[in-house]
């Protein structure tokens, strides 16, 4: 099964197999000092590990209504730190991170910019 937005109000799914798992999509907000603010949650289902790249996160977020330059973080497992999302291996990396978070694992999308400045 492809991975899809979860309607709002229906339940998370239960996964028999280790490469499935849900991603937690903060979107419409702004990252401050590590916490996420003024944005809306979604849940997308059925994400693939084995299938999960930066064009794929594109995709979700595309379908979510959003085009053009949009940074990405993800959150550490147990953790309050966010690192970010800026290649496949770092969608590699946290990927490993969705068994320590229970399967579900928080991505932190801030609008898009006109300047994005430097990454490091």
């Amino acid at each position: 099964m492809p991975w899809g937005i979860r309607p709002r109000g229906c339940r998370a799914p239960r996964y028999c197999e280790d490469d499935k798992f849900t991603i937690r999509m903060n979107h419409g907000g702004s990252l401050c000092d590590n916490l996420y603010v003024n944005g809306t949650l979604d849940f997308i289902d059925f994400c693939d590990k084995d299938q999960m790249s930066m064009f794929e996160i594109g995709l979700m977020v595309k379908e979510l209504g959003y085009d053009g330059i949009v940074l990405y973080h993800y959150e550490l497992p147990n953790s309050a730190s966010v690192e970010k999302l800026m290649s496949d291996e770092d969608v590699m990396k946290m990927c490993e991170c969705a068994a320590a978070k229970g399967k579900t694992l928080k991505i932190l999308e801030q609008e898009p910019v006109e300047d994005v400045g430097d990454f490091s």
